[in-house]
């Protein structure tokens, strides 16, 4: 099972971008995904290295006990958060079932009652 080093998961926690944040909460309450091509082009961004900002996103969620909001974001081809997101094997999303049961628990929460639905 991956290991995220502390180092790694600090530099995703200070990569935390509350803005990407909310947008993925849009996307989360019209129970789609988003592509991280879409996501660079609404951000001025390229479609990679997204790996810090959305670790520290699914950070954020976990600490906070509600779904990991970062899952919504997929390739394009696969239709799957990119292979190479290991934190969320270290957070429990072991396989392509668990990436969509937490997807689903992303459509089905409340997100009014936390700060990034308000």
């Amino acid at each position: 099972m991956p290991k995220i080093s502390n180092s790694d998961l600090k530099k995703m926690r200070g990569a935390y971008d509350h803005e990407v944040a909310r947008h993925l909460v849009d996307i989360a309450r019209n129970r789609s995904t988003i592509t991280y091509a879409q996501l660079a082009a609404l951000f001025g961004r390229t479609a990679r290295n997204w790996g810090d900002p959305l670790g520290g996103i699914a950070l954020r969620c976990h600490d906070a006990h509600v779904p990991l909001l970062p899952v919504l974001v997929v390739n394009a081809a696969t239709w799957m958060p990119s292979s190479g997101a290991v934190l969320y094997k270290d957070l429990g999303l072991d396989d392509e079932a668990a990436i969509r049961r937490e997807q689903q628990n992303c459509y089905d929460f409340d997100w009014s009652k936390t700060p990034l639905g308000k």
